[in-house]
């Protein structure tokens, strides 16, 4: 009788775990899921899926998806356990799973992950890829209603790919965790409206004090000094995240004011610029006096648009550095505007990691989209920067030009170019787009191992060569 339980037990068994796959270390606490692992036998040549045997989640890895034959491993994951940095509009849900792959096998094809979540609200979710260093990336997500399963595919075909060794390097191509995130914060934003005005900010005790809200002055405001110095963000940033580098300026110079502009980043910059040279003209009124002025990435292109409009400055003369600014165009913006589906995988990856946001001038974080002219003003040959470069060199008699340009995406950029598809130079920008030389008439042109974001934290490689750059006759 014993032996006939057992080998009904066993014959269970086998039929629960499907040939050449077996699980592990069972167990059914209340509110948790069963803690499985599978281990499946897959031939890089035909591909092949794993399935959890109980509660359904797999992965299907197509042929060729594999340099090697592997025995890959599923398991589950609590997805309340994975980081996640902006864990105010992202949540991860449910159950996800993490794959193996043994034998020193990569994922150089495709595979799609399957992750079982019952949902009548299926467009609130998206399933992301969980990288080691917390960053998140969305995939291609759709949802089976008659399965209550999101399928999601991540794709290692792509050539641009091959340039990217931190990808292959730091985004795990041996180990993988996929989880459905639930976006609904993030969805819930308010559409974006266009700002009235602008902000400035003053550098002091450490920290930026808004001093001008929205064209409004906030009490009095500081004289700029003998050596005042203007800082003007980029697409989707704002002035306090410049306090670091505004900071160490100061520490290594005695820059008698640092103010910071802020602007509405989805405006063209043909609104952006005009309002630069107003908040200029709340501050100085000795117009014999000299600047300093740093740019970074769009905001370079604001500032351009300031000086090159034909008005008489409040100034004598400016000495400009221009970080990773877009002059040519970015090839990335490019690809957003060619694919709506590519651009809003972008947007949730810059938002959720916090690379990026964008905010309504009140300050409350808002919806963007791919026609904003915060971003089709900064595709390549757009006919805002073909006005804005034509006869470029001759339309700032006042301010002398430096560029800087980075080379090295780093890991934050190279995850969100392989959302892309492409990888510019620093991330998003080529180099011969932000070091243009004489179409723009830069005097000197510079490039650092940076990416678009770090060209302007860097106090060994950048900071060093902007503040020579800023402070040079």
């Amino acid at each position: 009788m014993r032996i006939k339980v057992l080998l009904t037990v066993l014959a269970c068994l086998i039929m629960i775990s499907g040939c050449g796959s077996s699980f592990q270390n069972q167990t059914t606490l209340p509110g948790r899921p069963p803690e499985l692992v599978t281990n499946s036998t897959i031939r890089a040549s035909a591909g092949g899926s794993v399935k959890h045997p109980v509660t359904s989640h797999g992965v299907r890895i197509a042929p060729g998806g594999l340099d090697r034959d592997s025995v890959v491993r599923l398991s589950l994951v609590d997805s309340g356990t994975l980081p996640v940095r902006n864990n105010q509009e992202f949540e991860p849900v449910g159950t996800g799973l993490k794959l193996d792959l043994g034998n020193g096998a990569e994922l150089v094809g495709q595979a799609d992950f399957e992750i079982p979540y019952d949902t009548d609200r299926p467009e609130k979710y998206g399933v992301y890829w969980h990288l080691p260093e917390g960053l998140l990336i969305p995939l291609a997500t759709t949802y089976d209603s008659g399965r209550a399963t999101f399928v999601a595919r991540l794709d290692f075909t792509n050539d641009a790919l091959s340039r990217s060794s931190e990808v292959r390097q730091k985004l795990a191509a041996q180990s993988f965790t996929v989880s459905v995130v639930d976006e609904s914060g993030f969805l819930s934003r308010p559409a974006h409206v266009d700002w009235p005005s602008y902000n400035l900010y003053v550098l002091e005790n450490g920290t930026f004090r808004k001093v001008i809200d929205q064209g409004n002055a906030m009490g009095t405001i500081p004289a700029p000094g003998e050596e005042p110095l203007m800082i003007v963000h980029g697409l989707g940033s704002d002035i306090p995240r410049f306090v670091d580098a505004a900071v160490y300026l100061r520490a290594q110079h005695p820059f008698t004011a640092i103010y910071g502009f802020e602007y509405d980043t989805m405006s063209a910059l043909r609104t952006s610029g005009p309002r630069l040279n107003l908040a200029y003209s709340r501050v100085e009124n000795d117009p014999t006096s000299s600047w300093r002025h740093l740019a970074h990435s769009m905001g370079t292109l604001v500032s351009r648009v300031a000086f090159e409009d034909g008005s008489q400055p409040p100034y004598a003369d400016n000495s400009v550095v221009f970080a990773a600014g877009p002059h040519l165009g970015s090839e990335a913006i490019n690809v957003l505007q060619g694919s709506l589906g590519i651009f809003q995988r972008f947007v949730r990856y810059l938002v959720v990691n916090e690379v990026m946001n964008f905010r309504n001038a009140d300050g409350t974080p808002c919806q963007v989209n791919v026609d904003d002219p915060g971003f089709t003003d900064l595709a390549q040959n757009s006919p805002a920067l073909q006005s804005l470069n034509e006869g470029a060199a001759q339309n700032h008699p006042e301010e002398i030009y430096r560029t800087l340009g980075g080379n090295n995406p780093g890991l934050e950029y190279d995850a969100a170019d392989f959302v892309m598809g492409v990888y510019p130079s620093d991330g998003l920008v080529d180099l011969s787009s932000a070091n243009p030389g004489a179409l723009i008439g830069a005097v000197k042109s510079d490039v650092v191992p940076e990416s678009h974001s770090s060209i302007v934290e860097d106090t060994v490689n950048s900071l060093p060569i902007i503040l020579n750059d800023l402070l040079a006759p």
